[in-house]
């Protein structure tokens, strides 16, 4: 019998995940599904505060003390997309642009508060089948934070293709009198101050002493709008395939803790690297085998769900995870037992 476990993207921004990844945009106001509405997501505003360590190095802050405060201003628009080269249907989504202000920096290593101003750049597209199952997902996190800016790529090959029912219930929330609260884990209170906005207040990740009420790190409003047309992006990520380039077999850290996520075994030479820049031989690749038990990754599921964007899974299989370091820069692919690629992700 198969074993399911769930891992975290820790090493990828803890805010932009928290914010959007890998799913539809839609919010269920009600669980009675005859009575929700028609809208999608225009606006997130608000403040998190960063208690731990774990969700400062996440962002890059790894030389200051928890408990910095990010204060988001994001608008959101719809998009499509006429340029993907093997696509059956034209892929479709949504961008993220804004304002992501971190306050309340203070440095391990010396005295002194500190305040950096950065923008945040999120594209997400996905492409459906005539069934409405989602075959493939594109996400482009461009986080420009200073000397702590990066950005991340991710592909996803739906196989089997995913079923994605609109604004369904989610089962991670039960209703209250003021709206409803996360049915396990941290505390994520849900209330809708409007007609068209909602208000998420509640606890991040790993935080020891948050309740929600009289303690709360995350404090946003999701404002939604009847839906608009869609605008035509132009830049949409290629994955090559570099199997037939020699590249340096040698040890890669580029990508983090990323490779725990899988559940890799042993180290192998038959590397499957795909990659949306081009590799040189003198970088560095390793690969290793995937076997056995599937991992389901499901990156922060009730915080997603809260602000309008319900959460994505992507199970893994049998297969090889390969990782390409270029400079200061990588690629991860995840394949399956035919050299399918499956899963792939860039940080530059």
């Amino acid at each position: 019998m198969t074993k399911t476990s769930i891992a975290n993207f820790n090493s990828v921004e803890m805010l932009v995940i928290g914010i959007v990844i890998l799913s539809a945009v839609s919010l269920t106001f009600d669980s009675d599904e005859s009575a929700q509405k028609n809208v999608e997501l225009s606006e997130i505003n608000g403040t998190l505060i960063l208690p731990t360590r774990s969700s400062m190095d996440s962002l890059g802050l790894d030389d200051f003390k928890p408990g910095a405060t990010a204060e988001v201003n994001l608008e959101v628009w719809p998009i499509e997309s006429e340029m993907c080269t093997i696509c059956q249907s034209k892929p479709t989504g949504i961008m993220i642009q804004g304002d992501v202000n971190v306050t309340n920096l203070n440095p391990i290593d010396s005295g002194g508060t500190i305040r950096i101003e950065g923008k945040l750049n999120v594209t997400h597209f996905q492409e459906f089948d005539v069934n409405s199952m989602i075959l493939r997902e594109w996400l482009m996190i461009d986080w420009d934070l200073a000397e702590f800016s990066t950005q991340w790529d991710v592909f996803i090959e739906h196989d089997p293709p995913k079923w994605a029912p609109s604004n369904r219930y989610d089962a991670s929330y039960i209703t209250t009198e003021s709206g409803s609260t996360s049915r396990a884990g941290p505390v994520i209170n849900i209330e809708r101050l409007l007609s068209n906005v909602v208000n998420v207040q509640g606890c991040l990740p790993n935080s020891m002493n948050c309740d929600g009420e009289n303690r709360q790190e995350l404090n946003l409003n999701s404002t939604f709008v009847e839906p608009r047309e869609p605008t035509l992006i132009y830049d949409l990520k290629e994955w090559n395939d570099y199997s037939q380039l020699e590249i340096n077999e040698s040890n890669t850290s580029n990508l983090g803790g990323l490779r725990d996520l899988f559940g890799i075994e042993d180290k192998i030479t038959a590397h499957q690297p795909f990659c949306s820049m081009e590799p040189v031989n003198e970088n560095k690749i390793q690969s290793w085998s995937i076997h056995g038990d599937s991992t389901i990754i499901a990156p922060m599921n009730i915080w997603l769900t809260a602000i309008g964007l319900p959460s994505s899974s992507f199970a893994t299989t049998n297969g090889v995870w390969t990782e390409i370091d270029i400079g200061d820069k990588g690629c991860g692919a995840f394949t399956d037992t035919s050299g399918e690629l499956i899963l792939a992700i860039s940080k530059q």
